[in-house]
């Protein structure tokens, strides 16, 4: 396959990233200007007029801010619509989404001309009840609608969604947590079914099974109580119809809907597709693996071109060879990212708000894409991306509208950032939301970013930290659901922020 690989951002010792003047599509048909010309005459009268509108209504409603935006807008050149519509966004954006309340106790003090003001030293995020359940934790993970933990001595419990018996048989959400398993090292969960591995290696299933993703060897039905599938399994990762183990030996076995299994066909029991695998992962309709030699494989929906094989084909049913020289591969469901194994982050799929990092907007892109080097780590959710470099910088793009990037954009029209941009130094790892980020830096510090409209963050009443925040100390984990966050610190104490 010929690949076209282009660097958009690169690790430099002063941990800067020159971003360029213009990250916008270059637009085409020059030629078409004289065309419009005349309409520009005419298009200026309205502008004129439904920007005086618009500066009424924002000085009725939020003053001169409002008023700065529409003057951006113009001097820019935007149309009268689109002017319009930012104004209606800056004042929408500008309403906090809840009001604190005097019994609060703020967790953080606001940032305010670049210092952090810290909470309290005998101040505590943890919740008794809690404690009192799991006592101490060794790893939290959650989705929008699940969230599981397992503690120290290998019970996991699980609350959330229970729509497809991903928590139990009742079909009804789980508000408290559950006892699902004893003695598990690992757990993952898509949006119906969850798998474990034990500490013996075992592998459990559960939950939806309609497509036979369970691999009990039955399809059209849920599964309500967990079953053993194979054994000695070190990883395991699941779509939204299908799931994959990868085994002690090497060998990686999927099932399940036969547009994302890799085989082509409906399978209910697990099957080998490959061996000599070093990882492998899955998630919503794609699947990939990378062998011990550092050959990429990848299947699955390629609409976007998640699959990454260089082709506008819609389906990728088997695996086909990507590229050499990787190290581990991350798929969301919208967006694939490989590390290679000298550091360089590597992108594709769908781009509509920058998030494969490439310079350019609203472009699929179907074949890897170089986006950074010395990469350690990366993150990938919806439509922003992040990753950490050896040297411990955190870079971050893609949309930015809820702040979740810790950028200040300059206006509301320029929240999207198409190529890396560096966010903090000395981070260990990252996490992603659908509207806040959380990181944790080297020594433990938990500092956080994006809409806190649930408290998310902190419950001081802020409603959007544009920028980082110090919210905590001595952390070892984070993860991040729908409007929550969960932590888990050095000693094993759980906390949780948000509703």
């Amino acid at each position: 396959m010929n690949e076209t690989m282009y660097e958009t951002g690169k690790e430099t010792n002063d941990s800067k990233v020159v971003i360029g003047e213009n990250n916008r599509k270059p637009q085409k048909g020059m030629g078409i200007l004289f065309v419009f010309g005349a309409l520009v005459i005419f298009a200026g009268g309205l502008l004129l007029g439904y920007l005086a509108n618009s500066i009424d209504t924002a000085k009725k409603t939020k003053g001169k801010a409002e008023e700065q935006v529409v003057q951006e807008a113009l001097e820019e050149g935007i149309t009268a619509e689109d002017a319009a519509r930012e104004v209606t966004l800056f004042v929408e954006q500008s309403e906090p989404l809840v009001t604190a309340s005097e019994s609060f106790t703020p967790r953080v003090g606001v940032m305010r001309t670049e210092e952090y003001y810290e909470y309290p030293d005998d101040f505590s995020i943890s919740d008794e009840e809690y404690r009192t359940i799991f006592g101490k934790v060794s790893y939290v993970t959650a989705t929008n609608k699940n969230i599981a933990v397992i503690t120290e001595n290998g019970d996991l419990y699980m609350w959330g969604k229970s729509d497809w018996g991903q928590i139990g048989g009742s079909g009804e959400d789980v508000n408290t947590p559950v006892k699902i398993l004893s003695d598990v090292v690992s757990v993952d969960f898509s949006e119906g079914h969850a798998a474990a591995i034990t500490q013996k290696g075992d592998l459990y299933l559960w939950g939806n099974n309609m497509a036979g993703q369970v691999g009990n060897g039955r399809s059209l039905e849920i599964q309500a109580t967990p079953v053993k599938v194979l054994t000695k399994v070190k990883k395991v990762s699941l779509g939204n119809t299908f799931s994959g183990a990868l085994c002690e030996n090497g060998e990686l076995y999927t099932w399940g809907g036969s547009q994302q299994n890799g085989f082509g066909t409906d399978i209910f029991k697990p099957v080998k597709i490959a061996e000599d695998v070093a990882d492998f992962e899955m998630n919503a309709r794609n699947g990939g693996y990378v062998t011990t030699d550092g050959v990429l494989y990848m299947w699955g929906f390629n609409g976007w071109g998640t699959a990454g094989a260089g082709t506008t084909q819609t389906n990728i049913y088997t695996p086909v060879k990507i590229m050499d020289g990787i190290k581990s591969i991350h798929i969301s469901e919208c967006t694939t990212a490989a590390i290679a194994v000298n550091g360089d982050l590597y992108m594709w799929g769908e781009n509509y708000c920058g998030q494969l990092g490439a310079g350019v907007e609203n472009e699929e892109v179907y074949a890897p894409v170089k986006v950074l080097s010395n990469v350690k780590s990366v993150a990938l959710f919806g439509f922003h991306t992040a990753a950490v470099t050896y040297s411990g910088n955190l870079y971050m793009w893609g949309q930015n509208t809820n702040g979740q990037l810790g950028v200040v954009p300059t206006r509301l029209k320029k929240n999207n950032y198409y190529t890396p941009v560096v966010i903090c130094e000395n981070v260990e790892n990252v996490a992603l939301g659908n509207r806040h980020t959380a990181a944790i830096m080297k020594n433990g510090d938990l500092y956080m970013w994006g809409i806190n409209a649930h408290q998310q963050i902190s419950d001081d009443g802020t409603w959007k930290y544009d920028t980082p925040v110090k919210i905590a100390e001595n952390m070892a984990s984070v993860a991040i659901g729908w409007e929550c966050t969960y932590l888990v610190d050095k000693e094993g104490n759980f906390y949780y922020l948000g509703e």
